[in-house]
């Protein structure tokens, strides 16, 4: 039961009260046998035992939701409103952070803060849910809804990151690396959180490497030069439960072999098309060093 469903019981318990209160102020008098009185104060017993389940629910009712996203997809953090009217987004808010060193505030009174970084990406939905648009790395932490500016109903949202690219390869082999990153206040990253499947959905053991660094996730996969056979290979991300959350793949491309001279730009971290050699990335650094080859 959410907080908002929890507060409309605590409503319809206090109405009946009263309304029952108001009916025997206003009535005649009448004859009341003893049994009813007992059955009257078990009802009475039951209301009072039920108000303060609920109170102590709600004063604990802080929710905490895992999301995960892609680079350049478009994202929707729940608040976890609900009502036939409508939510009163004018009463949240949403907080921000990377870390555990600073909260910044995103929204106020349901409207986007724009003295945020992010404010030209954020928007709030009818339902009060934050919507960030092309997400970054730069967006990855703790989102936390705040209804009524009451740290008791707040939901916590973690917002992780996925990532696949090439980071290395040689004459024979090509590594991969996939990485999560998390909010840095969560526990280490588990061993074996990351796991590498193929095309055909069979997991890959052999030239797996886990790299964890703290609360981030990352993994290296190096597998065989095969040219003419460009195969999927495609980085999952599994809870605890050992449930997937999310996936991203990555199809290297195969089409030519690399000479001595071109290995030397092969840089960790840097992607690299095959297609005819190696072709070299487009920064300044990389152009200097291929003009003093010539």
């Amino acid at each position: 039961m959410s907080w908002v469903e929890k507060e409309a019981v605590l409503r319809v318990i206090f109405i009946n009260s009263f309304n029952h209160e108001e009916e025997t102020a206003t009535s005649d008098i009448i004859t009341v046998r003893p049994e009813q009185v007992q059955s009257l104060s078990r009802m009475a017993l039951l209301d009072f035992m039920l108000i303060l389940l609920l109170l102590f629910e709600v004063g604990s009712s802080q929710e905490q939701i895992h999301r995960f996203y892609k680079p350049g997809q478009n994202v929707i953090l729940p608040c976890g409103l609900q009502s036939s009217r409508g939510p009163q987004c004018s009463n949240i808010r949403w907080l921000y952070k990377r870390d555990s060193s600073e909260t910044k505030n995103v929204v106020s009174n349901g409207k986007v803060d724009q003295s945020s970084q992010q404010a030209a990406r954020l928007s709030v939905n009818t339902n009060c849910s934050l919507v960030i648009r092309q997400a970054t790395s730069e967006d990855v932490g703790l989102y936390t809804c705040r209804p009524f500016d009451n740290e008791r109903f707040d939901v916590h949202v973690y917002l992780s990151r996925l990532n696949i690219f090439l980071f290395d390869q040689t004459r024979d082999v090509v590594t991969l690396e996939c990485s999560l990153l998390r909010f840095e206040g969560l526990r280490q990253c588990r061993q074996n959180a990351l796991r590498w499947v193929d095309d055909t959905g069979t997991e890959l053991r052999e030239g797996v490497k886990m790299l964890n660094r703290g609360a981030d996730c990352f993994s290296r996969l190096t597998v065989k030069r095969q040219s003419g056979n460009n195969r999927r290979y495609v980085c999952q991300y599994v809870n605890k439960e050992n449930r997937l959350d999310i996936e991203a793949e990555y199809t290297p491309v195969f089409t030519g072999t690399l000479t001595t001279q071109e290995q030397n730009f092969t840089t960790p971290g840097k992607l690299i098309s095959s297609t005819g050699g190696t072709k070299v990335n487009t920064k300044s650094t990389y152009l200097e060093a291929a003009l003093n080859l010539l």
